[in-house]
């Protein structure tokens, strides 16, 4: 499948940065890429649909790595699952948009 990876990984970049943003540098000059990194993982998590489960739990475990803290609060989680929301939502448009045939099942709304 030849997919408009570009545009998806600069939308995933983007809504790491906008709505993610553990380091919170989204105000920060020339801090656009700080979650550059993540972009690959992400971007594989989504083009071969693992569940959003999975998605909250990698993001949740670089956010404790990053941050270096042990427990993930309340609202922090909310943000990570709004975070992969927003990414499943991304993703889909992206596939409706291009025509992007797949053989894959959806991504699991469930978890």
């Amino acid at each position: 499948m030849v997919f408009p990876n570009h545009y998806l990984f600069d939308d995933i970049q983007r809504v790491l940065y906008q709505s993610w943003n553990p380091l919170n540098v989204r105000n920060f000059i020339d801090s656009y890429h700080a979650y550059e990194s993540y972009v690959p993982v992400i971007y594989d998590m989504l083009v071969n649909t693992v569940s959003k489960g999975d998605i909250v739990s990698y993001l949740a475990h670089v956010e404790k790595q990053i941050t270096g803290g042990a427990v993930i609060s309340s609202p922090n989680q909310n943000r990570i699952h709004a975070t992969v929301d927003r990414l499943v939502w991304v993703y889909e448009q992206i596939v409706r948009y291009y025509h992007i045939p797949t053989s894959q099942q959806p991504i699991d709304v469930k978890a």
